[in-house]
């Protein structure tokens, strides 16, 4: 092998390890953000389980009508959460596609050049840089709805949690004045859920129609040739 070839490889190999590292950093960063979710969830049931023992220990109010008033609002906080695991399982099934199939060409460009000469390594590299900054920009979308939402189970569990610090002074009143506030409050998040939901759908939309635009022509043995790369 001459130099220009041994040069040619290099880059090759440069490039389809960069996509490889830079994949495996967006899915380290989705599944950190989702166990994250799972934490809070099980600290926000927690949470919730501790407040209806102490308003029903106090004689404050019975265990099946605290369910009862809060059924709702903790509905919401699951719908929400179903959203964001669709929206994951999309994005991370959008990428891995994707990546798949860039390198899957990159091995082709490989080839050509080999055969041919006629690919530049600089125009390449600058054709990868398009495809990883607009990868970029989609991680960036899909985190910040992520962040977003964790930011809302905090919130929901910090309220709950700061009413438990009352112990003993801990007033079924008290617990529906913070409902009513939730209630107060519903109708923005509701609408604040419905634009996220849009924005979702959006973001889903877009994913599924770049799949489908981008390398048409790639052919599932090379799809698969590369499935191991992720296994």
């Amino acid at each position: 092998m001459n130099d220009a070839a041994k040069k040619d490889d290099y880059f090759f190999e440069n490039e389809i390890n960069c996509i490889k590292s830079i994949f495996d950093v967006t899915h380290q960063l989705v599944e950190d953000l989702q166990n994250s979710f799972i934490d809070l969830k099980q600290e926000r049931e927690k949470t919730s389980i501790e407040l209806r023992d102490n308003l029903a220990k106090n004689n404050s109010l019975r265990k099946k009508d605290f369910d009862e008033m809060v059924k709702d609002t903790l509905l919401l906080q699951e719908e929400s959460e179903k959203e964001m695991k669709n929206l994951v399982k999309v994005y991370l099934d959008e990428q891995k596609e994707l990546t798949l199939s860039l390198i899957a060409n990159l091995e082709k460009f490989k080839n050509d050049s080999a055969n041919t000469g006629l690919i530049e390594n600089k125009e390449l590299h600058e054709l990868v840089n398009q495809f990883l900054s607009k990868q970029e920009e989609k991680k960036s979308a899909v985190t910040s709805k992520l962040k977003e939402f964790q930011k809302e189970q905090q919130n929901f569990t910090s309220k709950f949690r700061k009413f438990l610090t009352k112990e003993n002074n801990l007033r079924v009143q008290d617990f529906k004045m913070m409902l009513n506030e939730f209630r107060k409050n519903r109708e923005k998040r509701l609408a604040l859920r419905k634009e996220r939901k849009e924005d979702v759908a959006r973001m889903l939309s877009t994913f599924k129609k770049e799949r489908q635009e981008t390398h048409p022509h790639l052919r599932n043995s090379d799809i698969n040739h590369n499935e191991k790369i992720f296994h």
